[in-house]
């Protein structure tokens, strides 16, 4: 008790005043948070920004570099480096080899022959086009014709084989989403280039499993995301563009570590509000991928496709548009290239036009054979009509007609190199059209 007589009555009185009015304070703030947490919400945690996981760890990939070039060769150069796609099903050897004419007229011939197979780490080399020369032997032809020319391999995503389509998008999605997947993948393509001495880099074409609106939920589910749908679409397209972009990122480090490039084809479009009907032509980030990959190429062809009405497959002035909308990302000068069609589609129509059953894709070897009444053009495109033997209408629209003049539009107005698609051994006309136009 001698404590207390130490103070007064007054000082007492205050004290305890003091006290009381904290755990009123405190008591008050704790009811408050009670009446503001409601009892029927409950807060979702939604990830600030793409969980894309760590870099590439470089030290556990392939270095293998590919053939040096010859020193009399000039600096290889994709920025001016024009040319076209080889695919394998026009590769018929019991033809003339067109390759090293090929490869001796154009700058770079891309060989369109591996496909990403039923996991993140297997590749396919030409499963469908079993007659298809080895892709080494079509790089040793370029190679021995033009040991100066650029040679690149494509891969591409639409193999299909026996999986249903739903299985074949799972195998992309969980190599965009799932960072383990996706380092399986980037080594087994390093793993693979390794495998071609003779090729300077490779180019990937993986558009066919990209997802649509109605592929969303299989995304949200294989990466985990479910809290994003249905709310949140944009979200979610959000994390499958950045795990594409990544994807893109790490593979270009990977190339560059074997002295390799890497470019990237992209779906085109002509403005940045996401169109869900059109949800694959988003997924490629231009800026992302223009700024960490050596190329971006826009594939500038199918403006009408083969399941739509029939019209020209190029029009000059959506190509316009195309390459227009990607320079507002400021590219680095080089960074950009445009896809041209060589090629025609035939579609059934009826009396009024209308598409009836999906167009088939004709060489221009098929189209100079054919002899059909030409019913006009647009673009420099040619227009034919015709019936068959059971007296089916059908519209042509050769985009191959038009090749020259299209090049010759993006080379003055936008200064991209161009990248023909496509030709192959068993079409001579289509070859023959394409070294005239790029050439």
């Amino acid at each position: 008790m001698r404590f207390w007589r130490g103070f007064s009555a007054g000082w007492l009185r205050g004290l305890v005043l003091a006290v009381a009015t904290i755990i009123l304070g405190v008591g008050c703030l704790l009811v408050a948070g009670n009446l503001f947490q409601s009892p029927t919400h409950t807060a979702i945690s939604l990830p600030a920004a793409p969980d894309i996981g760590p870099p590439i760890d470089l030290s556990t990939l392939p270095t293998t570099p590919p053939v040096k070039r010859p020193a009399s060769c000039p600096a290889a150069s994709l920025a001016s480096s024009s040319g076209a796609w080889v695919v394998p099903w026009l590769d018929n050897p019991q033809v003339a080899d067109l390759v090293p004419a090929q490869a001796k007229r154009l700058g770079l011939l891309d060989f369109f022959w591996l496909a990403l197979g039923p996991s993140p780490g297997t590749i396919l080399q030409h499963p469908v086009d079993q007659e298809a020369r080895p892709l080494d032997n079509v790089l040793a032809a370029a190679h021995s014709a033009n040991p100066c020319g650029l040679r690149f391999v494509t891969i591409v995503d639409n193999f299909s084989g026996s999986a249903k389509s739903a299985d074949a998008k799972a195998w992309l999605a969980r190599i965009l989403l799932d960072p383990q997947a996706r380092q399986q993948h980037i080594q087994a393509l390093a793993t693979e280039m390794t495998r071609h001495p003779l090729a300077d880099g490779l180019t990937i074409d993986y558009e066919f499993k990209l997802p649509s609106a109605a592929d969303l939920p299989l995304y949200a589910k294989i990466g985990h995301l479910d809290q994003l749908l249905p709310s949140q679409p944009d979200q979610l397209v959000d994390r499958i563009t950045a795990g594409y972009s990544r994807l893109m990122q790490d593979l270009t480090l990977a190339m560059h570590h074997q002295h390799r490039q890497l470019r990237v084809t992209a779906l085109v479009r002509d403005q940045s509000q996401v169109d869900y009907g059109n949800l694959p032509a988003y997924i490629s980030d231009y800026g992302a991928i223009g700024q960490n990959s050596d190329q971006l190429i826009l594939m500038a062809y199918d403006y009408h496709w083969s399941s739509g009405d029939p019209g020209p497959i190029a029009p000059l002035d959506w190509i316009h548009r195309v390459w227009s909308y990607a320079e507002t990302y400021n590219l680095r000068p080089g960074r950009l290239a445009i896809a041209l069609p060589a090629y025609a589609y035939n579609w059934p129509v009826d009396g009024s036009g209308k598409t009836v059953q999906e167009a088939t894709d004709l060489t221009p070897t098929q189209v100079a054979a054919a002899d059909w009444p030409q019913a006009g053009g647009q673009d420099g495109e040619t227009h034919y009509t015709y019936r068959d033997g059971r007296g089916g209408l059908h519209q042509v629209w050769d985009a191959a007609s038009g090749l020259a003049a299209k090049t010759a539009l993006v080379r003055e107005s936008c200064g991209c190199s161009v990248m023909a698609w496509k030709v192959g051994n068993a079409d001579l006309a289509g070859s023959n059209l394409v070294l005239s136009a790029l050439g």
